[in-house]
């Protein structure tokens, strides 16, 4: 168990994952970062195959494609799958403020 503090309650962990059970984490992780990876991480513990969608622009500074890659080297999974998507693309360009 994970130990409650005193405004949170106590969160099993999980010693099992189950036998097909997929996983989706979309996000921008522009830039990625130890929270991202903190995430994804706990997603890992619970799935079988996890989805990662990043959301990106032709814009950025940092590609989706390099995003991707720090993904794959910081979790080194075969049970991760990226895919990338541009945010123009799909009509979600209105998002940004």
């Amino acid at each position: 168990m994970i130990k409650a503090t005193k405004n949170t309650k106590t969160i099993p962990e999980h010693k099992q994952i189950l036998p097909g059970s997929t996983g989706l984490v979309v996000g921008r992780f522009y830039p990625y970062h130890k929270g991202h990876k903190f995430l994804l991480e706990e997603a890992l513990k619970q799935v079988e195959t996890l989805h990662v969608i990043i959301v990106g622009r032709v814009n950025q500074t940092i590609p989706w494609q390099q995003r991707s890659e720090r993904i794959k080297n910081s979790l080194d999974s075969p049970r991760v799958h990226i895919v990338g998507i541009d945010q123009d693309a799909i009509g979600l360009a209105d998002l940004d403020p």
